[in-house]
């Protein structure tokens, strides 16, 4: 409702023909379309766009989603290339695991032997008629023959054992790094770091609806001064 006092404006001549209103509308889509733009957020890494609205928060949620099942697939293909090494380690371990066993038996036979050996010769040397026959001698020779084979049975045992702790070292080594590629790829599929890029969007002319297109009323007041002043916003 008009105020006390209010006098109108006359219509333009141009708001009274119906054809202009559609020519309007037009240009005004054209202007929608040539300077609003939408910037949405867009993933390199995962070739992914944000969808109109979304937060850069919800678009990182969604893209860490893809990330996670797509670090969960290169963590499973390393584990099975490492998998392959490993197991060529823990056989290698317990074959020389096995050959400590071995060599162990064998170096302890070796010694026990020996020591019959050397007590039956030493035995016969006191108890024979002459002191030292040639019986005598053969025998010690066989117990000095013993002796060296079971310090080689020595020698073998701690060859298997250093055989033994240099797999357990690779293994080692082999899980350290393991280990060092998964955090890797946790950093590297960790979608809160990425670093995203915007892309300007510009309407498409079929995509602009613009509800009304009409004539509004729109009030002034004139300042003391004689300026005229929105009176809608007042």
């Amino acid at each position: 409702t008009a105020m006390p006092g209010a006098t109108f404006a006359d219509c333009p001549p141009c708001a009274s023909k119906p054809r202009n209103y559609t020519k309007w509308e037009k240009g005004l889509k054209r202007w929608i379309r040539q300077n609003e733009t939408t910037s949405l957020y867009r993933s390199k890494k995962h070739k992914l766009t944000s969808a109109a609205g979304e937060t850069e928060g919800e678009f990182r949620a969604r893209l860490q989603q893809v990330a996670s099942e797509k670090r969960d697939q290169a963590v499973a293909k390393l584990r099975k290339r490492y998998a392959s090494k490993a197991n060529t380690l823990e056989n290698r371990l317990m074959r020389a695991e096995q050959a400590i066993e071995r060599e162990t038996q064998q170096s302890s036979q070796k010694k026990m032997d020996t020591a019959i050996s050397f007590g039956t010769a030493i035995l016969g040397a006191l108890l024979g008629r002459k002191r030292f026959s040639s019986t005598t001698a053969s025998k010690m020779g066989t117990a000095v023959r013993k002796a060296g084979s079971a310090r080689k049975e020595a020698s073998d045992v701690a060859r298997a054992k250093q055989t033994a702790k240099k797999v357990r070292a690779d293994l080692a080594a082999l899980n350290k790094q393991l280990e060092g590629e998964i955090k890797a790829l946790d950093t590297a599929y960790n979608a809160m770091n990425e670093e995203l890029g915007e892309v300007a969007i510009r309407p498409k002319t079929t995509d602009i609806h613009v509800p009304v297109i009409g004539l509004a009323w729109m009030p002034y007041s004139k300042t003391k001064d004689g300026r005229l002043k929105s009176a809608w916003d007042s």
